[in-house]
């Protein structure tokens, strides 16, 4: 069983969201930039107007070059800066939370792929599997002990809300309320399978984890069982 609501954030989790966009400025180039043109172009250049050296159309070739390499650079740095989102700033300026409200009553994993994260389907009723996947799932499928050993956490679970940003769709809190779920399979992908990585975490469809192999194949996706 699947439910969502919205309600109003709280302080913590608008914390947790301002968090990501709290995002140093880059310094730009110009200054370094200028400070090479001048020491390398203009006063070369004006070391020829004084002495009248024939070599004035060189020095101005060379400071075309440095003004074109200036424009290209401060074009791409500006590219490459980290902008904050405008998705998690609407969401603050909103203040609202979307949370789901998830009752699992069985559960299968896929093995990672190249640190992308956990994915598991769970049996959410009415014949609907949830797909979930990501890294953000190492929090609450392990937990260190005592002794700083890694266990099992306590996902899968049979009830568990996932708070999340509407817009954004940032996760601010994942909580378990129930009972660990024990993985009914494990699967692998193949290696020649690129359409897994078209579902999105969170997808809903139509399907159950005993005829979960041939429900996927409906969407083009093919999976390799483990156990």
């Amino acid at each position: 069983m699947l439910t969502t609501e919205y309600r109003s954030m709280t302080s913590e989790e608008r914390a947790e969201l301002s968090r990501g966009l709290k995002i140093k400025a880059a310094p730009t180039p110009l200054r370094i930039w200028i400070g090479v043109w001048v020491l390398f172009v203009v006063f070369p250049w004006l070391g020829c107007l004084i002495f009248k050296r024939e070599n004035n159309t060189a020095v101005l070739f060379f400071c075309t070059i440095g003004i074109l390499a200036y424009a290209v650079i401060e074009r791409g740095w500006k590219r490459w800066v980290k902008k904050p989102p405008v998705a998690s700033q609407r969401d603050l300026a909103e203040g609202n939370v979307e949370v789901v409200h998830v009752e699992a009553t069985a559960a299968a994993e896929v093995e990672e792929i190249e640190d992308l994260g956990l994915n598991f389907f769970l049996e959410i009723g009415e014949s609907k599997l949830l797909f979930l996947s990501g890294q953000y799932l190492y929090d609450v499928a392990y937990e260190m002990d005592k002794n700083e050993v890694e266990r099992p956490g306590r996902f899968p679970n049979t009830k568990f809300d996932l708070v999340r940003a509407p817009h954004s769709r940032q996760l601010l809190r994942f909580e378990c309320l129930g009972e660990p779920l024990r993985l009914a399979k494990k699967y692998r992908v193949p290696r020649q399978e690129k359409h897994f990585f078209e579902l999105q975490d969170g997808q809903i469809f139509p399907g159950t984890l005993s005829t979960l192999e041939q429900d996927l194949r409906k969407l083009g996706v093919r999976l390799e069982s483990c156990s």
